[in-house]
C-alpha cells in the first residue's frame, strides 16, 4: 500500500512515490530540510530542495533505485538528496552536529517517520566541530597567502566564501554562550563583533562587499585580509574557551 506523501509539489511527490514504490519498507523516510521546507511548495524552481532520504541499509540496490527517478526530476525541479541508513545517521549527529542542527532547525517530513525529531546534538560535539571548521579554513586561507598576492582574484573568492562560513559558525557560537541568534547578516556581525570584543570594521565592510553596496580597492584588499584573519583568531580562542 502506498504511504501519503506530503507535498504539494507535483514533481517532488513524483519522486518521492517512485521511492516508496521500488523501495517498499527499505525506504524509512524522506526529509525536506532547509529553505524550501520553510517557503513551502510555491517557491522559485532554481532553489534546491534538500532531502534527507532515510532507508534500512545504503547498498547498490538503493542507490540503483534512486538514480533514474533522480535523473528524471532534476530536468524539472532541483534536487540536493542525502543518502543515509537510520542508524547512520542517528550516529553521525556527534561527526556533523552543526549540519544536523541545521536539519533539525527546519525540516518537513514529506513521507514516512520523523527520524530527525530523535536526533540529539550535543554542545560539546558543536563546540569541537566549530573549532575544527575554523582552524581548517584559516588554515586554507593562510596557505593560499603563501602563493598569492592579497589582491588577487583567487584570495578574494576564498574570502568571500570564508566570509559566509564563518558567519554561520558564528552564529553557533553565539547558541553555545547563550545569546540570541539573529539571522540578518548585518546585526549578526554586530551581535558577534560585540561578543568577542573585536572592532566590527573588518566584518561590517566585507558583509558590504558581499551585498554588492561596496567595492574595495587595490590598497584596502590587504588590511581587509589580514583583518579578517584577526576576527578569526578572536572567534577561534572563544570558541577554545568554551567548556564541553
Amino acid at each position: 500500500m502506498s504511504r501519503d506523501v506530503m507535498t504539494d509539489n507535483p514533481d517532488l511527490r513524483s519522486f518521492t512515490e517512485a521511492l516508496d514504490e521500488t523501495l517498499g519498507e527499505k525506504l524509512i523516510a524522506i526529509i525536506e530540510y532547509g529553505l524550501m521546507s520553510r517557503t513551502g511548495d510555491g517557491e522559485d524552481p532554481s532553489t534546491p530542495h534538500n532531502l534527507l532520504v532515510l532507508v534500512d541499509r545504503v547498498g547498490s540496490d538503493v542507490t540503483t533505485a534512486i538514480r533514474a527517478p533522480l535523473a528524471r526530476m532534476n530536468k524539472k525541479l532541483k534536487l540536493e538528496p542525502t543518502l543515509f541508513s537510520e542508524q547512520s545517521f542517528l550516529s553521525s549527529l556527534d561527526v556533523f552536529p552543526v549540519e544536523a542542527h541545521e536539519i533539525k532547525s527546519s525540516y518537513r517530513v514529506i513521507l514516512g517517520k520523523d527520524v530527525v525529531a530523535d536526533a540529539e546534538i550535543h554542545d560539546g560535539h558543536l563546540r569541537h566541530q566549530l573549532e575544527f571548521e575554523l582552524r581548517s579554513k584559516k588554515l586554507y586561507l593562510v596557505g593560499q597567502l603563501m602563493h598569492q598576492n592579497e589582491d588577487s582574484d583567487a584570495v578574494g573568492g576564498t574570502l568571500m566564501a570564508t566570509l559566509d562560513s564563518v558567519l554561520l559558525l558564528g552564529q553557533y557560537y553565539l547558541r553555545l554562550i547563550g545569546k540570541e541568534v539573529v539571522s540578518n547578516r548585518g546585526s549578526l556581525v554586530q551581535e558577534l563583533t560585540e561578543a568577542l570584543k573585536v572592532s566590527p570594521e573588518t566584518l561590517s565592510a566585507l558583509e558590504e562587499v558581499s551585498r554588492g553596496e561596496r567595492k574595495v580597492g587595490s590598497s584596502e584588499k590587504a588590511r581587509l585580509v589580514w583583518g579578517f584573519l584577526s576576527a578569526m583568531d578572536a572567534l577561534i580562542e572563544a570558541v577554545d574557551g568554551l567548556s564541553d
